[in-house]
């Protein structure tokens, strides 16, 4: 048998105002034109790239969702290897608040099917914290929605050769 046995990821849009501006307040550290008499000024764009390429593993209230979550499933016992390495999720939002998305916030769901029964262990926000958190994809620049609009895209993993994975969201 394979442990786990199924997977499912979980991705929604979030807005989080306070974390976004945290992320661009780090990065505009590089923005001094006159840091012990460095100019630090030209690394700052590099610096916003970087602190947005990073994924926020914390936790979150799950007010910040501003749509259903979309699902995908990755079954374990028939998934090859390299199915994993790169893993796109297309996902299509119906939003259900107006404002800012900031990201997309991820968490996962397991199941370990036994011989007698299944046993399933969520990260969710909405259940008891694991030590695995909830993870949020910051968008560097914030996308305005109304209750309604539809938001649509594809989200792309992709482990690299650290046993990290990054995240793309087209």
């Amino acid at each position: 048998k394979m442990f786990p046995t199924i997977g499912d990821v979980h991705l929604a849009p979030f807005t989080d105002e306070q974390l976004y501006m945290e992320q661009f307040t780090k990065a505009n550290f590089w923005y001094q034109p006159s840091f012990h008499g460095v100019d630090l000024s030209a690394l700052r764009a590099a610096a916003v790239d970087e602190y947005f390429r990073q994924p926020i593993v914390d936790t979150f209230d799950i007010r910040i969702l501003m749509a259903k979550s979309v699902k995908y499933t990755v079954n374990f016992l028939e998934a090859k290897e390299e199915d994993l390495y790169r893993i796109e999720i297309p996902f299509k939002f119906h939003m259900m608040h107006s404002g800012l998305v900031h990201g997309l916030a991820f968490w996962f769901d397991v199941a370990f099917v036994g011989s007698s029964m299944t046993v399933w262990l969520s990260t969710a926000p909405t259940e008891p914290l694991t030590h695995w958190y909830q993870v949020r994809c910051l968008l560097q620049s914030p996308l305005f929605t109304k209750a309604g609009d539809t938001l649509s895209g594809t989200a792309v993993l992709m482990a690299n050769k650290r046993y990290d994975a990054k995240r793309y969201v087209l």
